[in-house]
């Protein structure tokens, strides 16, 4: 099957007039979330909202073959900077050729005649163009992947599907999961149920994003099942606590993160958390599970997403932390 995601990035317009002084910045960039060999596939999109001073943006996402947009969000930004937005998985069932567009408006302080008009007169946009094509599962086909994902629970990821069965190999069970065509060793299976397969990290050697892996099902002879390609983001998967004021320390517990923060940044929603008292871990050989201990930077209270940022990428999931 082939397969493309044509993609556009980048607008930068000035908001001038009553109401009107942030520069707002839009990018937009696909995400193959799930590229299956069979139908259904899904994409899914990131964008990025930056600003130049404090405001409220509104923002939405459009898609051609809808004649209406998106629902109209809102975001806060308390300084200058950048924020993520997601939109997906959009499911593709026979295939699809169109686009994806991300719009953003700063919030207007005065009357509008509608939220259309605001957007057509004041709004940036930047918009990806996406081709999706699938072709119909073989007979022997039955079990079924929709994606991977970390747990919530520890660093662990889960393969989440369908009719999966219920036995892992080291018990009996004589399915395998195939990471680009070869089996996962048996010792990195946690659990297997018939919609979620658990699998450790550390018995992998993974690449955290920078890889794409093909992920299917064999019985021994064949392949039962369909094929996705997907990117393993790093794993934060808890903080020290879950609240604290201005310089409290914290610790960030993270899979795939390596041994040195490096070009990476970690974010406390739209600020970056530059006060490491240590870096511990993080290596595949010996010890994968990083440990950053650092301080809570003097940002307002809140309810922020704790993420890794490297360049315009959000490479890891989040964690919520309460700013007091």
């Amino acid at each position: 099957m082939r397969k493309t995601l044509v993609l556009t990035v980048g607008a930068l317009v000035l908001l001038a007039g009553t109401g009107f002084s942030a520069t707002i910045k839009v990018g937009l960039a696909g995400q193959p979330l799930i590229f299956s060999a069979y139908c259904p596939m899904s994409i899914s999109f990131r964008g990025s909202i930056a600003v130049s001073e404090p405001c409220t943006v509104l923002y939405r996402f459009a898609l051609s073959n809808s004649k209406t947009p998106g629902p109209t969000l809102e975001m806060k930004f308390y300084q200058a900077g950048k924020q993520a937005v997601d939109l997906g998985p959009v499911p593709i069932s026979t295939g699809y050729a169109g686009w994806v567009a991300l719009e953003a408006v700063q919030k207007s302080t005065t009357l509008v005649p509608s939220i259309d008009s605001l957007f057509a007169q004041k709004g940036v946009k930047s918009q990806a163009d996406f081709t999706a094509k699938c072709t119909p599962p073989p007979s022997l086909v039955w079990a079924k992947f929709y994606g991977v994902y970390p747990s919530p629970f520890g660093s662990e990821f889960n393969v989440v599907g369908e009719r999966l069965g219920k036995l892992m190999p080291q018990t009996g069970g004589t399915l395998v999961v195939r990471m680009d065509g070869v089996p996962v060793p048996n010792n990195a299976y946690r659990n297997w149920e018939d919609t979620f397969i658990e699998l450790m990290p550390e018995m992998l050697n993974l690449i955290p994003w920078d890889h794409v892996y093909q992920f299917d099902m064999h019985d021994g002879t064949k392949v039962v099942s369909n094929v996705i390609s997907t990117r393993i983001p790093i794993n934060i998967f808890r903080t020290s606590k879950e609240s604290g004021a201005p310089g409290t320390s914290m610790a960030v517990y993270a899979f795939g993160a390596g041994t040195s923060l490096g070009t990476k940044q970690l974010k406390l929603g739209p600020y970056t958390i530059t006060d490491f008292s240590s870096w511990v871990g993080g290596s595949a050989s010996f010890f994968p599970i990083t440990i950053a201990k650092c301080r809570v930077p003097a940002v307002p209270a809140g309810k922020y997403k704790v993420f890794f940022l490297r360049g315009d990428e959000i490479i890891s999931n989040y964690v919520m932390f309460t700013v007091e």
